[in-house]
């Protein structure tokens, strides 16, 4: 792919940066985000239908991937910074996935699963998610134009959401027909298109092997020169002290405890209280990813237009008001409108908070701490999630699923203060009206 500047016109015609290698990376991770999207809504019913879990069981399955994926991640990422191939570790990732995932409906057909092994293998899925997602970060920056990744952040941010979209949909007809744990088998079958995919690219793309440059920092040599162990803390923390990204940092933080909560027990409401079949409960997440696919193909455009403060701003607000509703809901379909709201408005927040902090994140750090940078960043809304996955569980022995979700109004009401504040910090005087603030 041409790393020229949109618009140029060469002897092919203008150059797009679309085009090429980013649209061969889009259309694999299409195919394991669908997969995946079948899983995230899928394991947990498994353990409510299948496993008969506690709630706090529940919630601690949400946890255990939340966990692994930023060890994953940190692990990985000081290799994807020394190493300039990265196809070739992202295909055994996705190798890896592609067993883990297989291994519960195996585990189900052998009438060997059991609440153990079904934490195993998600945390195993989820490590291996964030090892992924350290070369990946660096190696989108290999494949856009440096001024529109975030067009590519939202385009994959829409692919993403486009996936939870059908994801859900899919797993509703599987479980019409077959038992949950079954429904895994679409992650497992997800990566058989996606690693050729990897593959293809790794080939097309010859120049991903080639060596650093000759201006890389000492500390990215294999060498580990004395004090390299600090300056990988450094780069690993250089999100968090870069003025232009802490802020959206700390935001997107705030926005996914809020989300963390919610998810714990989003599954225990819609089945024990709401009285709603497991079928059709996908059909509410993938509803809500249509909030998804609709901001990711905006959010770069509103990122330039009002600024980092702003924009974000907005994202809270959403996802605050995505929780408004709960006191609201009622058992049967018609009552459990204000999950459809969740939904809608917390995806739409949600991708507007990631693809603002971590667009800025690619723009305004040096790429050779970049992977390191991604990764010490990409584990803050984990840690939120998990920080609100782990709140609940502490709190639902008392309350209960509904009551809890029923009082997470208040925490919501003081995010969206903080959204509101945030925006007038971003219209103050001298603050800039479009671009990075």
């Amino acid at each position: 792919m041409s790393r020229g500047r949109p618009g140029r016109v060469g002897a092919g015609g203008p150059v797009r940066w679309w085009r090429g290698g980013f649209g061969l990376w889009l259309a694999g991770r299409s195919c394991s985000n669908l997969g995946s999207a079948v899983t995230m809504v899928v394991v947990p019913l498994v353990a409510v239908v299948t496993l008969r879990a506690t709630p706090a069981g529940v919630a601690a399955l949400v946890a255990i991937p939340m966990a692994a994926a930023p060890a994953g991640r940190l692990a990985a990422a000081p290799h994807a910074e020394r190493h300039p191939g990265k196809v070739w570790p992202m295909v055994a990732c996705d190798l890896g996935r592609l067993v883990a995932a297989a291994a519960i409906p195996v585990a189900f057909a052998a009438a060997a699963l059991s609440f153990p092994l079904l934490a195993v293998a998600v945390g195993v899925l989820g490590a291996l998610q964030g090892g992924f997602s350290a070369y990946a970060a660096p190696y989108v920056t290999t494949l856009v134009v440096p001024d529109r990744l975030a067009d590519a952040n939202g385009a994959l941010s829409s692919s993403s959401s486009a996936a939870a979209l059908a994801g859900p949909v899919l797993a509703a007809g599987i479980l019409d027909l077959a038992p949950a744990p079954l429904a895994l088998l679409v992650e497992a079958a997800s990566y058989v298109t996606a690693v050729p995919t990897l593959i293809r690219l790794g080939r097309r793309h010859r120049s991903d092997a080639r060596p650093l440059p000759a201006s890389a920092p000492a500390d990215d040599s294999p060498g580990r020169p004395e004090g390299a162990e600090r300056t990988d803390l450094r780069a690993s923390i250089a999100a968090f002290s870069h003025p232009r990204t802490a802020g959206l940092l700390a935001a997107t933080f705030a926005a996914t405890v809020l989300n963390g909560a919610v998810l714990a027990e989003i599954a225990v409401l819609m089945v024990r209280h709401l009285h709603l079949a497991a079928s059709v409960v996908p059909l509410f997440a993938a509803a809500g990813a249509i909030g998804g696919v609709a901001t990711g193909l905006v959010a770069g455009r509103l990122q330039r237009r009002l600024g980092d403060r702003r924009a974000i701003a907005i994202g809270l607000v959403a996802v605050a008001a995505s929780v408004a509703f709960f006191p609201l809901a009622r058992p049967g379909l018609e009552g459990a409108w204000p999950v459809l709201v969740y939904e809608l408005a917390g995806s739409a927040g949600g991708t507007i908070c990631v693809v603002v902090t971590f667009s800025a994140i690619l723009a305004h750090l040096p790429p050779a701490r970049m992977a390191r940078a991604m990764a010490g960043a990409a584990a803050v809304p984990e840690a939120g999630q998990l920080l609100g996955v782990a709140l609940a569980a502490l709190a639902v022995a008392d309350l209960g699923a509904a009551h809890l979700l029923d009082l997470l109004v208040v925490p919501a009401g003081l995010l969206a203060a903080t959204g509101i504040v945030v925006a007038a910090m971003g219209a103050a005087p001298g603050g800039r009206r479009g671009g990075q603030e």
